[in-house]
């Protein structure tokens, strides 16, 4: 799927967003601000929402699949203001949530790229919890 966008100096380019089998995920992850926590406990993850980290405005929601399926890969994220929210991925697929590998950090080795995007709202009862280092 082709999207347009503009860079820092407003010039456009494109992406292509590639899908991804999120098949073998029984969770996905999405880091946020705790301040953001109440709003997306009542009401899911939404697309335009202000980000902290991205530089270049997208429709697009930023989550990752855990690496080692176990908890070891939380600590990446040991910020005292993230929270992290834990979507059900088995859900979202049986729901036809289509998910693709993150463009926008396609460079980055130092996660083992496992990041993802979507470009749908996701609401809250996808939501298995949220946690708060």
């Amino acid at each position: 799927m082709k999207k347009t966008y503009k860079d820092l100096s407003g010039e456009n380019f494109d992406i292509d967003l590639v899908p991804h089998d999120i098949s073998g995920y029984e969770v996905l992850f999405h880091v946020t601000l705790k301040e953001n926590r109440k709003s997306i406990e009542e009401n899911g993850l939404i697309i335009g929402q202000p980000q902290h980290k991205s530089l270049v405005k997208t429709d697009l929601l930023f989550l990752s699949y855990p690496v080692n399926m176990d908890t070891g890969d939380c600590f990446r994220w040991s910020d005292n203001s993230c929270s992290l929210v834990v979507l059900d991925a088995k859900k979202l697929l049986e729901d036809g949530y289509i998910f693709y590998n993150d463009w926008f950090a396609r460079m980055d080795q130092s996660s083992l790229r496992n990041h993802l995007c979507c470009d749908v709202n996701i609401p809250a009862n996808y939501i298995s919890r949220i946690v708060e280092f």
